[in-house]
């Protein structure tokens, strides 16, 4: 075990409790919305989770009940209630937070930590204040632990250790990170999977609908390539000749394709996470393997066609 940490409210865990809060004692204006996640963290909770300190401190030791309050806020916070950069030091009070009413959750800002993607993946992150569980005491906490093996593997031992705490405080849900994710990702990921069946098969019937259109037009071409072997014409110029037209119908179509699939691309916008829509690199891809199919298309008519006796083409049309 590397490290641990409590925290109420696990990123991608269909948990959510958003509250107003106050800056330095100011109210709220009228028709301004003000409100951030609360999350309570003990210590450790950032060094767990691998959440990089951004500016100022995070939670020490020496902050503990009876100490004065101090709250950590997220980079999207700051950015949104802050924009100026000054916000260390000030003073921020939650309206209203789970547990006792005498216990508020509120403090000085000491610092700003990294976002995280609390409420999913596809979603862009929130902003939070999280608040020191020796100054905010909470129920229901979540215990996240970091480890160099595999995780479930210590889980009878943590098991052992909430025990001997509190034979009578429950530990359930013992799962990991990895299926905290795919939970949460569960639903995009079978949209992603049926997208790309569909995009498959369109991929099939596209080059199914390419090599037909292209060898059927050839095949038509094999009048003018049995006259043109007639007077001379070597198999190589008949089929290079046959290649450029056919290529050059194709290249039309393809720069055609790559302009509207990067303009539709850009309408996936928000199934996609850390990529980017209308990447170079897949639309050149895709491109490229019409245009190979193409030049089959091409190739092996024009190819079946000079194998043939020129007389005998001419004498059959």
């Amino acid at each position: 075990m590397q490290s641990a940490a409590l925290v109420f409210g696990l990123p991608l865990s269909d948990f959510g409790y958003s509250s107003s809060f106050t800056i330095d004692s100011v109210p709220v204006p009228d028709g301004v919305s003000q409100s951030a996640q609360l999350r309570v963290v003990s210590n450790d909770y950032f060094a767990t989770m691998k959440i990089p300190l951004v500016a100022g401190r995070g939670f020490d030791s020496g902050d503990r009940r009876g100490t004065r309050p101090v709250v950590l806020i997220s980079a999207a916070a700051a950015r949104k209630f802050w924009p100026d950069g000054k916000f260390l030091g000030r003073f921020v009070r939650v309206a209203a937070r789970p547990g006792p009413e005498d216990d508020r959750a509120e403090g000085e800002i000491i610092g700003v930590v990294g976002d995280v993607h609390e409420q999913g993946l596809d979603k862009g992150p929130r902003a939070i204040i999280y608040a020191n569980l020796e100054q905010v005491p909470v129920s229901g906490l979540t215990i996240a632990v970091r480890t160099a093996a595999a995780p479930l593997t210590l889980a009878p031992e943590i098991r052992g250790i909430v025990t001997a705490l509190d034979p009578e405080l429950p530990l359930s849900n013992v799962r990991t990170m990895d299926d905290v994710v795919r939970a949460a990702t569960a639903q995009p990921r079978f949209r992603a999977w049926l997208m790309g069946f569909f995009a498959l098969l369109a991929t099939g019937l596209a080059g199914l609908g390419v090599y037909s259109v292209i060898s059927h037009i050839v095949a038509q071409r094999t009048r003018e390539m049995g006259l043109r072997r007639a007077l001379g014409a070597s198999d190589h110029q008949v089929v290079g000749q046959v290649l450029r037209s056919g290529m050059r119908d194709a290249a039309i179509g393809a720069v055609a394709g790559l302009t509207l699939g990067w303009l539709i691309t850009r309408q996936l916008v928000k199934l996609l996470f850390e990529v980017r829509p209308g990447d170079p690199l897949v639309l050149t891809l895709s491109a490229g393997l019409f245009l190979a199919i193409a030049l089959l298309a091409c190739w092996v008519p024009a190819r079946r066609a000079t194998k043939s006796d020129p007389l005998i083409v001419l004498r059959g049309e």
